[in-house]
């Protein structure tokens, strides 16, 4: 079977690890080997691959940074400083290789610009922000916080173009329908409200709802559209024998 990920060197050592972190591995399927482990000191809630470079990773920690990686080395290559609160969502723009989104507690969304580490542009809400979606061109980018979900303008630097208050508690997750290409009509959002709202982008208008019995935690599908995954926080109950 063949991979798709970057040969490794034979030996690659191993990094010294700090006292209790937090250690994101990642595996070579085929061989169902552990690859190095990169440790952080809090909680890691988001890793991504990069769709320009398969050997690039971003992840977003609770100890307010972001990171850029290359799989071959524990040491990042870059490390995004800038967040006063936890990162819990993170992005690649899908038509730039150079810059990266990341969404933070503290309220704000930032452009990364991965040549230089610094940030471009911060977007202030008035809300944690719980999720960060790139539309496919790259221009307009989406984040969530609160019930509230945002269209922003990056060419028109950092503008809010609309603003959409639909589900009654924290929205979570964002992702588009599943078409290809850049004309994606469908934004699909899901929140601790148990539900699931879809979106014309046309003219922002709610086209369908969906209810389900516990919180939705992320949400993802197909590219075919015939497959919708959620993951939500399901509450078990109590042992009344106890």
């Amino acid at each position: 079977m063949s991979s798709n990920f970057p040969s490794l060197p034979p030996s690659l050592p191993s990094p010294r690890l700090p006292a209790s972190p937090s250690y994101p591995s990642y595996f070579q399927v085929s061989r169902a080997d552990t690859l190095p482990s990169f440790a952080l000191f809090r909680p890691v809630h988001v890793t991504k691959f990069s769709p320009h470079n398969l050997s690039n990773l971003l992840t977003c920690s609770d100890d307010t940074t972001a990171a850029l990686y290359d799989l071959t080395s524990p040491t990042p290559l870059l490390t995004f400083t800038g967040h006063t609160d936890y990162v819990r969502s993170g992005a690649f723009l899908p038509n730039s290789p150079h810059q990266i989104l990341t969404g933070s507690y503290d309220s704000t969304v930032k452009l990364w610009d991965t040549r230089t580490g610094n940030a471009e542009m911060t977007l202030q809400s008035n809300y944690a922000t719980e999720a960060v979606l790139p539309y496919p061109s790259g221009g307009l980018i989406l984040s969530a916080g609160g019930p509230v979900v945002r269209c922003w303008d990056l060419v028109g630097g950092g503008r809010c173009l609309r603003e959409v208050s639909n589900h009654q508690k924290t929205v979570t997750c964002l992702t588009f329908d599943g078409a290809n290409g850049a004309g994606k009509r469908r934004l699909l959002s899901g929140g601790l409200d148990q539900m699931v709202k879809v979106y014309d982008v046309a003219d922002w208008k709610v086209v369908h709802t969906m209810r389900y019995t516990a919180p939705i935690l992320s949400i993802a599908i197909s590219v075919r559209i015939v497959l919708l995954v959620l993951l939500s926080l399901a509450r078990r109950a109590r042992d009344s024998s106890r």
